[in-house]
């Protein structure tokens, strides 16, 4: 019996849940086969069939046919009134994720934008606020207005939180509070790892506030500190809030900024007396109820305040206290020059911050050492496609590629750093905890830096 087009549509909205469960749950044989009855029921051609191809190109690591599923999609079914908007929302920050990871952080940032505007839940918006603020930060030449706009947009989405008096407490210890989901083998506990670990317990009493935290065997290390822990398990940010509140912290301090699965909602209700964000992201939160951002006299210079909401915390030392936690010890060895007999520059970092101005400084760089080669690496490389990409990139970039060597993922990630006499850094985005892991590994580090904050960590 043929479906009504309402009980089609009930029916293909069906098969893409089921089959987007089953894509987060890892099982791809059950999302492919959902994906197929979903392409039999509308004839291979659908926004939700799109959308799950475009997933599955996502995770066979295939942007490019990623793009072309969502730039297809968007083009068909954008207007069509019988199409939730949840799910071109949807396809517009799959569009987004996928631009950003080429490196395409202005169109990337639009996407994100598009997406904010067209998705229907306010939490899922401030997540593509969220995203569409991040990439922003890879684009050149934005002035503070501009960005500020796009605080406005965030601050926006929560004009309805009201938030709660400021309480002044008479604690016997100081309590401080740090608000994240990345307590774990992630660059933010490289950095906030010796704030948990050597306070003064006498003055202090530190709490973790661990939202939605994955777990691991760094996590558990950290839950050994002397801390007093809290697993937040809850994407009630008004729920995570109070329960901040009933521990009267006086200074709580966001370690998350807008990177992913931040918890930047809860300051909105102010639950600290003092509220402050800084070391696990490198620009402004545009959040009125974030008091203070801290930052160092080099990292932020004078005038910088335009492009904060924050008032700036200037140490007149580095704001950055990196904590090699699971790298392993070495033995010194010497540089890889003495026995290749050549210089071998390198860089390590997520392959989307190299922009055509890097890739053409490095150019000139082996064309100025005719004897130099360039060690480049990352997972991006394990890709064909992604690989012959780059490749492109490369050349037109007047790179020659029989002196470029790239690697893809490997386990020993430190090892690599042994094959490297100097590293370069990315611009405008650079390198944080890549360019902390090649010091600790000895090598030194070539960088450009800018006049903005996010330009100088």
């Amino acid at each position: 019996m043929k479906l009504s087009e309402e009980a089609q549509r009930e029916e293909s909205r069906s098969l893409y849940d089921q089959a987007l469960s089953a894509y987060a749950a890892r099982d791809f044989a059950a999302a492919d086969r959902y994906l197929q009855a979903l392409q039999a029921l509308t004839g291979g051609r659908s926004l939700p069939s799109l959308l799950l191809s475009a997933y599955l190109a996502r995770d066979r690591g295939q942007p490019l046919s990623e793009i072309r599923l969502l730039q297809q999609a968007i083009e068909l079914y954008e207007g069509d009134a019988h199409v939730p908007l949840r799910l071109l929302a949807t396809a517009w920050s799959l569009l987004g994720a996928a631009l950003s990871y080429l490196g395409e952080s202005a169109m990337a940032s639009a996407a994100f934008r598009k997406a904010a505007r067209l998705e229907p839940n306010r939490d899922q918006k401030l997540v593509e606020c969220s995203n569409a603020i991040f990439t922003t930060n890879a684009v050149e030449g934005l002035t503070a207005e501009e960005m500020q706009g796009l605080y406005r947009e965030y601050r926006g989405l929560l004009a309805d939180v009201s938030p709660w008096p400021r309480r002044w407490y008479d604690h016997r210890r100081l309590r401080i509070g740090y608000l994240s989901g990345d307590f774990g083998f992630h660059p933010v506990a490289y950095f906030a790892y010796a704030l948990l670990r050597y306070f003064q317990p006498e003055i202090f009493q530190v709490y973790c506030y661990a939202v939605n935290q994955h777990e691991d065997l760094l996590t558990e290390r950290l839950k050994r500190l002397p801390v007093i822990w809290r697993d937040t398990r809850t994407k009630d940010w008004a729920e995570a809030a109070a329960a901040i509140r009933e521990d009267e912290i006086d200074i709580l301090v966001d370690l998350s900024g807008h990177t992913a699965g931040n918890c930047l909602p809860v300051f909105a209700y102010q639950p600290a007396t003092v509220q402050l964000s800084g070391i696990g992201y490198f620009a402004t939160t545009g959040l009125s109820a974030v008091d203070y951002f801290l930052t160092d006299e080099t990292t932020a210079l004078p005038g910088e305040e335009a492009f904060f909401t924050e008032q700036l915390l200037r140490l007149p030392h580095s704001h950055l206290c990196y904590t090699p936690l699971d790298a392993p010890l070495r033995p010194v060895t010497p540089p890889p020059f003495q026995q290749a007999g050549h210089v071998t520059f390198g860089s390590l970092n997520q392959f989307d911050k190299v922009t055509e101005e890097v890739l053409s400084a490095w150019g000139e760089i082996l064309r100025r050492i005719p004897a130099a080669r360039l060690f480049l690496k990352g997972s991006v490389f394990d890709d064909v496609t992604q690989r012959n990409r780059i490749d492109q990139r490369l050349i037109d970039s007047g790179l020659p590629l029989d002196r470029v060597d790239r690697e893809g993922y490997t386990a020993d990630y430190y090892a690599a750093y042994d094959r490297i006499d100097i590293a370069l850094d990315s611009y405008p985005y650079p390198g944080g905890g890549t360019t902390c892991d090649a010091l600790y590994r000895g090598v030194p580090v070539v960088t450009r830096y800018g006049r903005h904050h996010h330009q100088r960590f």
